[in-house]
């Protein structure tokens, strides 16, 4: 049954369904279940206490942002040309997978994250991982780059065949 108050808003309950336009320029509040068929468009804030599923896309535009957490702490958006993951409240970014998680750049870089340890992979090959006993660098000859605070000095720590320190 509908119920229209006094001040224009429509008060709904029971299944609902909606066909054409449903135009409100007040609150309406729908208990129940509802199917619309057709653009539902909404000029304002749409609250929604419970679930909200969709079965195709959730689109919004460029710095339209998708807010989680009672301060809006997490928040997801896209600027126009980069795409943002924003922990701004005061706890951390926790970002887990059932067996790994694995984070690609452009198809040239990764890294992945796993219970075995960490793997950084560059053009494919395999450069830096870490495991129980340490760090390693996957490719021979490579060593580790140190650069000078001013960006002046370089040198390259490795290890020779025959097991030597070099330092070049």
């Amino acid at each position: 049954f509908s119920d229209f108050e006094e001040d224009g808003s429509v008060d709904i309950s029971g299944d609902t369904q909606i066909s054409g336009v449903l135009e409100a320029n007040a609150d309406v509040q729908i208990a129940g279940d509802t199917l619309m068929d057709g653009n539902a468009i909404i000029n304002g804030e749409l609250e929604v206490q419970g679930e909200i599923t969709a079965e195709d896309d959730i689109s919004l535009g460029d710095n339209g942002k998708v807010e989680f957490g009672d301060s809006n702490d997490l928040q997801i958006y896209h600027d126009g040309s980069d795409s943002y993951i924003d922990e701004v409240g005061t706890g951390d970014l926790i970002i887990q997978g059932a067996l790994s998680v694995n984070i690609r750049g452009g198809g040239v870089q990764t890294a992945a994250f796993s219970p075995a340890g960490f793997v950084a992979t560059y053009g494919g090959t395999n450069k830096i991982s870490t495991s129980p006993t340490g760090f390693d660098l996957m490719q021979a000859g490579d060593g580790i780059k140190l650069i000078s605070p001013d960006g002046l000095i370089t040198r390259t720590i490795s290890i020779d065949n025959a097991g030597n320190l070099v330092v070049a």
